[in-house]
């Protein structure tokens, strides 16, 4: 054990007894029985703990992908395994799940000649024993795209654009099969860009993870009531000498949109900047190699309530925790390391894409996760920095459960996350809800802590992991992951420390 990884967990690791438990051990060949990898793990939860877990397989020697439903008690126990038909034929991809009392509702969508079509699946709890249901084929505009999906409220969200009609529609499917379609003209500059192009749109939630991995796309979208919001940062404008933060919003009582912008920043080099919307207030953190600000809005009067400024030399008051690198760029580069000096966060930070999030946590406090992202390369480097629109786009799953689409857009699930396999420099600092300055704060590490503190345990440990997700309920953590070493999926519990 290197001097850096004990100074690592020093920091990473709580003083209190963490609870956790492995539950649940099963062979990947039990489910094909030849050589496969899992592509995508999608649970579907509620709140009892009863779990269904979609698994996409992929065969590396037929090349084809089939998937499963994988059924679970909140011990772990196996009440079901189902597999479905190969996928090859047609591609299905992944939108959500529902709840519907005795048994979880799953929906796929695939695109066809006349628009798109849904594919449900019901999964029994008790027994895992599934039903395929009738296909779905809603009316939407002619030539519209699919843009992003996501669950909350036990209904399941579709987003469409059509560029001809200006429009969005908002397709809301509940347990019963039953839909209803809302269009809502917009009026916004570069709508094929910033919806169909270049990066993945990100739902998020309450519930939704609180990293910079699942926070470090610029293109959001967030549910607040009957509104959706759009949030956009760093788009470049048409004549792309300036830039700004973007937020439409979407009423879906009346079927009416409201873009309001920030104020406009001339565009540098070096500057980047991104969002997080949290109730009626916006957080944004500019990062380069010689500042950080954060700025706190208030909406929609775009009122400044606060600002911290940071330069390279200054020390960083704002941090409540150390400053924590997560992952490797390179083969020479340290896993793990905990950076002191402003510069080295800076010039860190700057590499990737800015993140913040914003959580209630302890009476009137706030907590704040703030750092960036540097996501992967096709070519298994990593890159970061600025592009046209800025963002980044691998692999996108806060708070739900994804297979990318065909154009490369997120739906979101409450209660389940991933982490990415880049690189992540992060600290937290907590500051009081009213006034937004700095307090102190002694609460204990949350269960979301000790999950990522174990995943960086077993990678220390020299344990190959496949793919991965984490998902909440009754009180309790869930980690899920495929053991590349022992061929097998793993179930790990987590519970909250007594007090």
């Amino acid at each position: 054990m290197t001097k850096l990884y004990k100074l690592a967990l020093a920091v990473l690791l709580p003083f209190t007894a963490v609870a956790q438990q492995e539950i649940l051990t099963v062979p990947i060949k039990s489910f094909s029985g030849k050589i496969s990898t899992i592509k995508d793990i999608s649970p579907a939860i509620d709140d009892a703990g009863n779990t269904c877990l979609y698994l996409t397989q992929y065969n590396l020697f037929t090349k084809f992908t089939s998937t499963y439903f994988l059924s679970l008690t909140p011990t772990g126990q196996v009440l079901g395994k189902t597999k479905l038909n190969s996928d090859f034929i047609e591609q299905q991809d992944f939108l959500g799940s529902l709840d519907q009392g005795e048994s979880f509702h799953f929906y796929k969508y695939s695109k066809t000649d006349r628009g798109y079509k849904i594919i449900q699946h019901k999964v029994n709890k008790a027994t895992g024993e599934n039903t395929i249901l009738p296909d779905l084929e809603p009316e939407l505009l002619k030539g519209c795209k699919f843009v992003t999906s996501f669950t909350e409220g036990n209904q399941v969200y579709m987003l469409f654009y059509s560029k001809k009609e200006s429009a969005l529609q908002v397709l809301q499917l509940d347990a019963n099969s039953q839909s209803n379609i809302k269009t809502i003209v917009i009026t916004i500059d570069n709508g094929p860009s910033r919806f169909l192009r270049y990066s993945d749109v990100e739902f998020m939630n309450e519930k939704s993870a609180k990293t910079v991995y699942a926070a470090h796309h610029q293109k959001k979208l967030y549910k607040q009531g009957d509104k959706l919001y759009f949030v956009f940062d760093a788009f470049m404008l048409g004549n792309t000498k300036f830039t700004t933060t973007d937020i439409l919003e979407l009423d879906l009582t009346n079927s009416t949109s409201k873009l309001t912008k920030l104020p406009e920043m001339p565009y540098k080099t070096g500057l980047n900047f991104n969002s997080y919307l949290f109730k009626d207030q916006l957080f944004r953190v500019q990062v380069s190699s010689k500042e950080l600000i954060l700025d706190v809005y208030e909406l929609p009067t775009l009122k400044q309530l606060k600002n911290y400024s940071y330069g390279k030399d200054d020390q960083l008051t704002l941090k409540s925790t150390p400053v924590l690198k997560r992952g490797a760029a390179t083969i020479y580069d340290s896993d793990y390391k905990v950076l002191e000096k402003t510069s080295e966060v800076l010039r860190k930070m700057d590499k990737g894409t800015p993140a913040i999030t914003v959580e209630e946590t302890g009476t009137n406090t706030l907590q704040l996760t703030i750092g960036s992202y540097v996501a992967p390369t096709p070519s298994g480097g990593y890159g970061g920095g600025m592009g046209m629109p800025m963002g980044g786009g691998t692999i996108s799953t806060p708070g739900g459960s994804v297979t990318l689409p065909s154009t490369r857009m997120a739906m979101a699930s409450p209660g389940f996350y991933s982490q990415g396999s880049g690189v992540s420099t992060y600290f937290k600092a907590f500051l009081n809800a009213a006034t937004y300055t700095k307090v102190e704060h002694t609460t204990g590490r949350t269960l979301q802590d000790q999950v990522d503190d174990y995943e960086i345990h077993l990678q220390k440990g020299d344990k190959r992991i496949g793919s991965t997700a984490t998902y909440k309920a009754n009180g309790n953590a869930y980690f899920v992951y495929e053991d590349l070493d022992e061929k097998a999926l793993k179930l790990v519990m987590f519970s909250a420390p007594a007090q």
